[in-house]
């Protein structure tokens, strides 16, 4: 018999609707946000720092913390 166990200790995924594009991360253990593939795998590509990603994730992040 293979068993197979799977531990994850990212938080998510989440998704965010960002200029009518969604996007799903998870955030990692440490609070980096990584943005998935549509397989949720991590991708290669993440937003660069002037990416419109930013500010709604500032957003989302900004609302979990009232919740």
């Amino acid at each position: 018999m293979n068993d197979f166990v799977h531990v994850s200790l990212a938080d998510g995924p989440h998704i965010l609707v960002v200029n009518g594009r969604t996007v799903s991360f998870e955030i990692s253990p440490m609070g980096q946000p990584f943005v998935l593939r549509k397989d949720g795998e991590i991708s290669a590509r993440q937003p660069g720092e002037r990416s419109r990603f930013w500010p709604a994730f500032e957003g989302w992040q900004a609302a979990r913390r009232t919740s």
